[in-house]
């Protein structure tokens, strides 16, 4: 359907067109075909652009310029429809993209062993290719990597670099996993605020390690309320965070800055011992980011 829609532009090979080529755009678009619905989005916003056009020329009182808009409109090829190269463009930026998350997907199966051979050192190639492209991903893996020794040698440095840019990217593991470092003066100068700020970004996010460690930090310093503390202990232990399930049970067991409550405490305790002592954050496996 794309195929003939592009052809149907071009009269190639087939009569030329416009109306019924946009129909079987539209049509491809509407079963989520990309590429269609990329090139009647420029075709929208090209017209659009004519339009604005047409009205400030129109308002205008030199005549060259009105020649301008008869120029770009008499030529149906530049406001109605993209030309081929920029359909190319589209393509080609799909194409690119797909590459990019093929090169992760496959970092990650010899990461984990699933799919293909367990090999570290070809999972850190494909994440460091895929990472060089701009996938967020890839970056915060191979940061993480660098970090554990996990398949490659220790490089701080490099792991600095990526989680920066992963951050920057928006990615909330690499702001809670960054914050960590900020927080303890690990390979980057001590910046409490730094810190506090990186995980109130992870916890936009819905991050449970990031809520858990702002609240450690709340706690040791003695200077936010407990009901700021308890929300993020309590939003944390929905996620399912076994290290906020404890620190709220201890609190309501000993009553630090809560009244005390045995049985919620209780209850806490068991849904730890319910969650399996193995399954433990310190598992390696489940830090790294395994979402395609």
């Amino acid at each position: 359907m794309y195929n003939l829609a592009v052809k149907h532009y071009d009269g190639d090979g087939v009569e030329l067109d416009k109306t019924k080529a946009m129909k079987l755009y539209n049509q491809a678009a509407d079963l989520g075909h990309e590429n269609s619905k990329s090139i009647l989005s420029l075709i929208r916003g090209r017209r659009a652009d004519a339009c604005i056009l047409s009205d400030q020329i129109n308002e205008s009182e030199n005549p060259e310029s009105k020649l301008v808009i008869e120029d770009i409109t008499e030529d149906q090829e530049t406001v109605n429809s993209p030309p081929l190269q920029i359909q190319k463009e589209v393509i080609n930026t799909t194409e690119s993209n797909a590459y990019t998350q093929a090169l992760y997907n496959l970092a990650r199966l010899h990461h984990n062993g699933e799919g293909a051979d367990l090999n570290k050192s070809k999972a850190s190639d494909l994440y460091s290719q895929a990472a060089e492209q701009g996938h967020i991903k890839a970056m915060f893996n191979l940061a993480l990597m660098y970090l554990h020794c996990d398949g490659v040698e220790l490089n701080k440095p490099k792991a600095t670099e990526l989680l920066i840019k992963a951050a920057k990217g928006g990615h909330a593991k690499a702001q809670n996993q960054l914050a960590l470092m900020y927080q303890n003066g690990d390979s980057v100068d001590k910046d409490g605020n730094k810190a506090i700020e990186l995980y109130q970004k992870s916890i936009e996010q819905g991050n449970a390690d990031a809520m858990f460690n702002l609240a450690s930090i709340y706690i040791s310093q003695e200077c936010h309320s407990s009901e700021e503390v308890i929300s993020l202990l309590s939003c944390a232990v929905e996620k399912g965070h076994l290290g906020a399930m404890n620190q709220l049970a201890l609190m309501y067991e000993y009553g630090n800055g809560v009244d005390i409550n045995k049985h919620k405490s209780a209850e806490l305790y068991r849904l730890i011992i319910e969650s399996g002592v193995g399954k433990t954050e310190n598992n390696l496996v489940d830090l790294y980011d395994d979402g395609q």
